[in-house]
C-alpha cells in the first residue's frame, strides 16, 4: 500500500481563489522582490509570534545562515539545531553545511525523522559537508538510497509503547 505523505493539490483547492487573487495583485504591482506584501507578512509574523521583528528570507538555507550569523557563530563553535521532521531534496541543510564548514565548523551532523530523499537529495548529501545523517526507519529506505552517512534509528520501541498505552487506555502524548 502506498501512503501519500503530502496532498498539496487538496490543500491548494481549498485556498485557490485567495492564492490566485494575491498572485494577480503581485503581478499587477510588479513588486516581485520585497515590497508591501513582504513587509505586511513580516509584520503579521512578528505580531503573531510576539517578536519585535520578523524577517522574510529567500530560502531555508538563508534562514539557517542568518540565524547562525545573528547568534555570532564563529570558527570552532559547536552548534546543535532543531532536527528536521522530514526533508525531500535536502537542499537547505546541505547548502548550510558548506557555509558552516567555510565559517570554521569542525563537525556537522544532521538529524531527520523522515528521509523522503526525492530528486537530487542523494547527490546533494554525497557532496555535503555533513559527517553523519541520523534518520529513522519511519518510512522505507530503498536500497538505491542507502548511504554510509546514514545512521538509521528504529522507531519500533516507540510504536510498541504507543500500542501498549492505547491498549491500557493511557495517554499516548
Amino acid at each position: 500500500m502506498k501512503v501519500q505523505l503530502l496532498d498539496l493539490a487538496s490543500q491548494y483547492r481549498k485556498i485557490k481563489k485567495e492564492v490566485l487573487a494575491e498572485v494577480k495583485q503581485v503581478c499587477e504591482s510588479q513588486h516581485y522582490i520585497l515590497g508591501k506584501n513582504v513587509s505586511a507578512l513580516e509584520s503579521e509574523i512578528a505580531a503573531y509570534s510576539g517578536a519585535k521583528y520578523a524577517i522574510g528570507v529567500a530560502s531555508g538555507t538563508d534562514a539557517i545562515l542568518i540565524a547562525l550569523m545573528a547568534a555570532g557563530v564563529k570558527a570552532g563553535d559547536k552548534v546543535v539545531t532543531t532536527p528536521f521532521t522530514f526533508f525531500a531534496t535536502a537542499g537547505s541543510i546541505c547548502e548550510a553545511s558548506h557555509a558552516l564548514k567555510a565559517a570554521g565548523a569542525l563537525r556537522i551532523l544532521a538529524a531527520v525523522s523522515h528521509p523522503i530523499l526525492s530528486g537530487p537529495a542523494i547527490e546533494r548529501i554525497k557532496k555535503s559537508k555533513i559527517e553523519e545523517f541520523i534518520i529513522t526507519d519511519s518510512i522505507p529506505l530503498p536500497p538505491e538510497k542507502k548511504n554510509p552517512l546514514f545512521k538509521v534509528l528504529t522507531i519500533a520501541p516507540l510504536l510498541g509503547e504507543a500500542i501498549r498505552r492505547i491498549h491500557d487506555e493511557e495517554s499516548v502524548s
